[in-house]
């Protein structure tokens, strides 16, 4: 996984797993804008903070899953997310 981010984070496009520590505030991880290369994208978010929520959210208009962001508010809550394509556009899944 790629370093603890313990304040907001922009989501670089390379990054794969993204640790979130919330023990010192709510924090928000953006997923980054959907592109003609972001078909296939994958990434693993897990809280490891002891309090607080870890939030993720789209960096552009796109939804996941029809709505515009997951909280992961316990300890341990983890998602996976995968970006698609379909003939109205791009979106994010939880899968």
């Amino acid at each position: 996984a790629d370093a603890v981010k313990t304040s907001n984070y922009e989501i670089d496009p390379m990054d794969v797993g993204i640790l979130g520590d919330s023990s010192s505030g709510n924090i928000t991880l953006t997923l980054p804008n959907m592109g003609d290369k972001s078909p296939g994208r994958q990434y693993n978010i897990k809280n490891v903070g002891t309090a607080n929520k870890c939030v993720v959210n789209t960096g552009d208009s796109k939804l996941i899953d029809g709505v515009a962001s997951v909280d992961l508010g316990a300890k341990g809550a983890a998602t996976f997310l995968a970006c698609s394509s379909s003939a109205g556009g791009y979106f994010w899944s939880v899968l």
